[in-house]
């Protein structure tokens, strides 16, 4: 397994761990403190876990299944998907951040 790879199962974790808290939260709020959070959080907290979770996830594991290409083959650059990964990874982040706030 590369090193990308376990940084995307790894960050899929962390998404997961912060959707799950959120949610415990958004529970919490509505049926213990009885008032319903703004929509919005409910949105950070679906997007955290599809995205966050679940895609970064199957990304992390169709790169570790896939066959690798050749090594003449220019195609493939390790550089975009490096890049991939930090923009999936920041702009989900930053999305879920802008909803809580």
């Amino acid at each position: 397994m590369t090193p990308l790879v376990r940084r995307y199962i790894k960050t899929s974790f962390v998404f997961l761990l912060a959707g799950l808290l959120l949610g415990g939260w958004i529970i919490a709020s509505e049926f213990v403190l009885g008032h319903y959070p703004p929509r919005l959080f409910i949105t950070a907290h679906v997007h955290l876990l599809l995205v966050g979770f679940m895609l970064l996830m199957v990304m992390g594991v169709a790169t570790w299944m896939f066959p690798r290409p050749a090594r003449d083959d220019t195609r493939y650059r390790p550089e975009l998907a490096e890049a991939v990964y930090w923009l999936m990874a920041v702009a989900t982040a930053v999305r879920a951040a802008a909803e809580l706030l």
